[in-house]
């Protein structure tokens, strides 16, 4: 691997810099020096003693960013199907009997979706983390430590709420029987001032450190969290100049849950407490309002568009167009994986450059490849709030890098680059990537840690883990009729209100709803 102060200079390679010109190189060069780019361009000097990488036969590109995720999923990939959010969460996130973690058991899940996200071309994630039953400071060093020693770019967040399981969804209170009700208080909130603490600790230690770890901010959703607590996140979000993040209008219960806590629908509460801004950034927003529209525009709140997750869970279509039209910015994440499975940025560039073309037969209207890579780069870069420093090939910007097999199945013929990246590609051909001018993967090999040994000791500790979600699942199980009732009488209001592909008259609850 190399040093952070070598010089590095890619020679010879198909270079897509998506600058502001669009600038492409048929056979172009990149001089790095330590974490930056130093130029870009054809036939560039090579400096005394820097390491030369031969980049003919390869395409090279801005590392992709993940600009939504959470790498507590990892251990969940493949476990879950056919089920909304609020059904889901309680098997991906158990309000009763999950945890605490060993945190050596969460250095190595954060591990897991690193290596997969680097070895897919992801050089940038944004990390929204939950822990059980409460956030910890060892149990965020763990994820944090995970990403400094793989050598990933990271911006990482601790998933905040300040209230208790019963007050975060509509009618559970009402509908739960009085023994799982007394389950639920069991289980307290974690108070704000001691979340609040933790931010300030991660900030104080965290934030900047190797020139590649940033902390962000989430309050988890709004009605999860008191006002308290997001204004007082969005201070320091303000004073640090770090990201918010938030889970907001992710599906039609949070449109009713809108409704019945705030009498409005939960943008327009956001707007009223002063807290929508440019460091924000809303995970989903598929059953936003016109006015949501127009209030997240005049904030210059972006939406994390995270396409596949949408669609496993049936949560809706966002009106991606619409809200591009507003002016709206967007980026892309992957979400969790046990919503989506993978942290596969190119299976999410393909969905969302796919999925939206069937809601009008206005093709002047629909997102083009080159549209959703801009998402993917440029709008990743500024949910991270790095935007000019990342996701571009051009002097001064970090040096993440991505370089490409040409002699693949998805280049083969090749026409339009940027057509087959989105189209074509499905990461298996990423080559070598660096991160802040590092090499971290080379022959498609992460080559930081022992990927092998990390493996191996998962499956070792799997059976443990397994034991403990036995016990925590035994409970969502008492849980979950309750909550397909919440489901179903919300998805029954305000039917002339619908991001589904059919209409409400066409569902048929009897047999839809277990």
């Amino acid at each position: 691997m190399s040093c952070a102060s070598e010089a590095v200079l890619i020679k010879g390679a198909r270079v897509l810099t998506f600058n502001d010109h669009e600038t492409a190189y048929p056979e172009g060069d990149i001089l790095v020096e330590g974490d930056r780019i130093k130029a870009v361009g054809p036939r560039l000097q090579r400096p005394p003693g820097a390491r030369v990488i031969e980049g003919r036969g390869r395409l090279v590109m801005p590392g992709l960013v993940n600009a939504h995720m959470h790498s507590d999923e990892t251990l969940f990939r493949g476990l879950l199907d056919n089920m909304p959010l609020e059904v889901w969460m309680l098997y991906s996130l158990p309000p009763i009997g999950y945890g605490p973690v060993p945190e050596r058991l969460i250095y190595l899940r954060t591990l897991l979706g690193a290596i997969e996200a680097l070895q897919s071309g992801t050089t940038t994630i944004q990390d929204d983390i939950s822990e059980a039953p409460r956030a910890t400071l060892d149990g965020s060093e763990a994820v944090l430590r995970a990403y400094r020693d793989v050598g990933i770019r990271a911006s990482i967040a601790c998933n905040m709420t300040d209230r208790a399981y019963h007050e975060k969804l509509p009618y559970v209170a009402e509908l739960l029987p009085d023994l799982e009700m007394d389950a639920i208080r069991a289980t307290p909130a974690q108070p704000a001032a001691e979340l609040l603490a933790l931010a300030e600790t991660l900030l104080d230690r965290w934030h900047g450190r190797d020139g590649r770890i940033r902390i962000a901010l989430s309050a988890s959703a709004p009605q999860r969290c008191t006002d308290d607590l997001i204004l007082a996140l969005d201070d320091l979000s303000r004073r640090w100049k770090t990201p918010l993040l938030s889970h907001v209008l992710e599906t039609k219960t949070q449109v009713v849950t809108g409704q019945e806590f705030y009498g409005k629908t939960i943008v327009a509460h956001l707007a009223d407490l002063g807290v929508l801004s440019d460091r924000m950034t809303i995970a989903h927003g598929i059953w936003l309002t016109e006015g949501d529209v127009a209030l997240l525009a005049a904030a210059r709140t972006a939406i994390a568009h995270n396409p596949i997750s949408n669609l496993k869970l049936g949560s809706g279509l966002l009106r991606l167009e619409a809200v591009r039209r507003a002016g709206v910015p967007l980026c892309l994440g992957t979400d969790g994986s046990s919503s989506n499975d993978t942290f596969n940025m190119f299976e999410v560039m393909k969905c969302a450059a796919l999925i939206h073309k069937i809601t009008s037969p206005v093709s002047n209207t629909w997102s083009s490849a080159r549209d959703v890579l801009a998402m993917v780069l440029r709008g990743g870069a500024r949910s991270v709030l790095l935007q000019g420093q990342m996701g571009v090939l051009a002097p001064g910007a970090l040096a993440d890098v991505v370089l490409l097999r040409l002699d693949a199945p998805a280049f083969v013929p090749l026409h339009d680059p940027v057509n087959h990246l989105v189209y074509c590609e499905s990461g298996r051909d990423v080559d070598m990537v660096l991160v802040g001018g590092k090499v971290v993967v080379e022959g498609g090999r992460v080559t930081t840690i022992n990927t092998g040994a990390i493996y191996a000791e998962v499956a070792d500790l799997m059976p443990g883990f397994l034991q403990m979600m036995d016990r925590a699942y035994a409970a969502s199980r008492r849980l979950e009729p309750v909550l397909w009732q919440v489901y179903e009488r919300c998805q029954r209001q305000m039917p002339e209100m619908n991001r589904f592909a059919t209409l409400p008259s066409e569902w048929e609850w009897s047999k839809g709803s277990p």
